[in-house]
């Protein structure tokens, strides 16, 4: 059997080692303490009884004098003042002794439990044990606030690194650009609405600088009564350093979707000016990749296709030329953007809006990748989207295509 037990521990030394060795340790400090204690006090009990006291002097018969009994007696007792004496020495000696072996003893005990106790961290942890003549480093506790808040400063680095990548990418940055913003409610709420008309306003405008009267003008056209108008806001100062065009698009594509959740618009049409037109041209991309219910219509108002004076862009909408960098002939976003759309192949019938007034955008980058082109004969960058009446060429051109193009693909409804 003990066979079997000795061969168990050796093949499972590696857990069974550090268990047996701190049992061990106490054992044996447990048998020692025993054995002192039977070694030390017994065998002095044996050898060391007290002397025996003699028994006392009786009265020799015959004695007649008193002097010689009181003689005796004093003799007596002072034979038993001396066994007293000794008796009490021998006690004082004996409780002496035991208290220095039962001191030995404890020191003995503590000695072995500590060097168990060190045979077990360093069986344990696979490092030597510290002899006790060499000066120790620091205690662990007293290193341990200098340990965690390096572990703490490291730790907050590596939020902040991972942080900015993730905030660098361009599709985390317009959900955070786009965070909070949502699609205004139609303009004009028609109850049996088939069409849905957006209009996407340019670089540093809104919906009510932008277009004026124009998103009214087609609510009240009675040959639009079945088209929900919708006009998109969305602020281009806040979005410039979050987000892009490709950012923005996505942001406007996945409002339209929510917008027609229930499917009931048999078109959409897109109206953009400015920079919109190019945020238009992503969103019609998008639906195409995403196989989403594609927008058949697509009106450009002074795009700049093919980039834009920068420093007239600054002065017509009174922002710093650094801010429009983007809008540059060989931008990166413009790049992109044209690649995209000419590999486009059922890309949306696209409508272009352009003007020799125009000192932002040209007349080439304006009609460049458009399906058909009308110049105006005058008005300015920003006075192309202001038609104070329907009567206005600025209403009647691009209306008129709108309505074109609904008349074609679907009979309208009258209220």
């Amino acid at each position: 059997m003990w066979t079997h037990i000795l061969d168990f521990l050796l093949r499972h030394a590696r857990f069974t080692i550090p268990l047996v060795i701190p049992i061990v340790g106490v054992i044996g400090g447990t048998l020692s303490k025993l054995a002192i204690e039977l070694f030390e006090l017994v065998p002095q009990r044996l050898r060391s009884a007290p002397p025996p006291v003699p028994p006392a002097s009786e009265v020799e018969p015959g004695a007649g004098t008193e002097e010689k009994a009181a003689s005796d007696q004093a003799e007596q007792r002072k034979r038993l003042q001396v066994q007293e004496r000794r008796r009490f020495e021998w006690m004082y000696a004996e409780g002496q002794r035991a208290r220095e072996n039962r001191t030995r003893l404890n020191t003995r005990t503590e000695r072995s439990r500590s060097e168990s106790a060190r045979e077990y961290q360093a069986f344990r942890f696979q490092i030597p044990p510290i002899p006790e003549n060499i000066p120790r480093p620091r205690t662990a506790a007293a290193a341990t606030p200098s340990k965690r808040r390096s572990w703490g400063l490291l730790s907050i680095a590596i939020i902040m690194l991972a942080l900015f990548v993730v905030l660098s990418r361009k599709d985390v940055k317009a959900k955070v650009a786009t965070a909070g913003l949502g699609f205004p409610p139609p303009l004009c709420n028609m109850a049996d609405a088939k069409s849905l008309l957006v209009f996407i306003h340019g670089w540093a405008g809104d919906p009510k600088e932008t277009w004026k009267e124009f998103p009214q003008l087609v609510c009240d056209d009675p040959e639009f009564r079945t088209v929900e108008v919708v006009v998109v806001n969305y602020p281009t100062y806040f979005a410039r350093r979050n987000a892009e065009i490709m950012g923005l698009a996505d942001w406007v594509n996945e409002e339209i979707e929510k917008a027609d959740k229930n499917e009931h618009y048999a078109q959409i049409v897109l109206i953009a000016h400015s920079m919109g037109g190019l945020i238009g041209r992503e969103v019609a991309i998008l639906r195409k990749l995403k196989n989403q219910k594609p927008a058949g219509l697509l009106v450009e108002i002074a795009t700049p296709h093919q980039g834009a004076n920068v420093a007239g862009l600054a002065s017509a909408l009174g922002i710093s030329e650094k801010l429009t960098k983007e809008m540059l002939n060989d931008s990166s976003t413009l790049n992109s953007l044209t690649t995209q759309w000419s590999a486009f192949a059922d890309r949306p019938t696209t409508y272009c809006f352009t003007s020799p007034d125009d000192s932002v955008v040209s007349l080439q980058s304006a009609m460049f990748g458009c399906d058909r082109s009308m110049t105006y004969p005058l008005w300015s960058h920003t006075e192309m989207v202001k038609p104070p009446k329907s009567d206005d060429p600025r209403y009647v051109e691009p209306i008129g295509i709108v309505q074109k193009f609904i008349a074609t693909k679907s009979s309208p409804t009258p209220r």
